[in-house]
This record gives structure tokens, sequence and C-alpha cells, in this order.
């Protein structure tokens, strides 16, 4: 197992080679997304079009592709301070800790559901007050939809009574 651990990890890695690459090289690139932090917007198999722009380019709102770690992740632009950007998921509940400008990549420019363009809506500050309300909808709506293990019956009549 753990052989085959390292042999996905070094695909990833030389993807993700090959992904920074290309992106650097033609200015624009795709990539399927992967987890689900940016739900509604982005969703778990989408693809997106990435597309290298300068800082000063960038908006609050843009979604943004970041590299930090050996992962890309794209989130929300919520504010740049100086050469930091402050980046969160649409579904998440807090800010992501601040990105260096050398870490963004560039801003996404497309998505691609199941084969077919989706339009990218453009953030309003009031989707800051809906974003964390979305985050709660969601856990509820998958706690309900997993179910709970029940716990194991309990063999003694009274298990808080230990006796020896």
């Amino acid at each position: 197992m753990l052989a085959s651990h390292r042999l996905d990890s070094a695909i990833d890695q030389a993807a993700n080679e090959m992904f920074l690459q290309l992106l650097r090289s033609q200015g624009q690139a795709r990539v399927r997304v992967r987890g689900y932090s940016m739900f509604p917007t982005l969703r778990h198999g989408d693809v997106i079009l990435a597309e290298v722009q300068p800082l000063f380019r960038l908006r609050p709102g843009d979604i943004v592709l970041f590299y930090r770690g050996g992962t890309f992740c794209t989130h929300r632009l919520r504010e740049l301070r100086g050469s930091e950007l402050l980046t969160q998921g649409d579904a998440n509940r807090r800010a992501d800790f601040p990105v260096r400008a050398e870490e963004c990549l560039g801003r996404v420019i497309a998505i691609e559901r199941n084969g077919k363009p989706i339009t990218l809506l453009k953030y309003h500050p009031a989707l800051a007050l809906l974003l964390p309300g979305l985050a709660l909808f969601r856990r509820l709506l998958f706690a309900r939809l997993v179910p709970r293990p029940k716990p194991a019956p309990s063999l003694s009549p009274n298990p808080t009574t230990l006796s020896n």
C-alpha cells in the first residue's frame, strides 16, 4: 500500500508540474476541480479554465487559482491587502490564510459542468452575508443524507457501574 501511495503521489506531482508549465507557457489551462469548498459555484468534477492574471487585474469576487504546499486551490478573492490576497471558499465559514502574490496563478474565466459551459456569476457584497448560511445549509443537508451509525447495544444492565 505504501508503494502505491508513493506512486500516486509521484503521478500527482508530475501532473501538477505539467499543468503549471502549460499555464505559464500558454497563459491558460484547464483543470478538473476536486472538493466541495466552492459549492455551489464549483462542484466536484467541474472543469475550470484558468488564465494567468497580474495581481492588479484581480478584483474582489473573482475566483482565483493558487498553488500552495503542492496543492492547487480555487477560492473566491475577498480582499487584496498589498501583496497578499484574502480568499475564502464559498462553502467555508472562515477565510483562508493569506495567499502570497507568488502563490497566486491567476483567475478562473470559465467553468464547464458535464461538458457544458456554465455562467460565472459576478460577486456581490451581499453574497458575503449568504455564504456562511450556505455552508451551514450544506452541513445540515449532508448530515441528514448520510446515515449515522447506531451505537452498539450495552451488554451490562447499568453501563455506568463497574464491579471488580
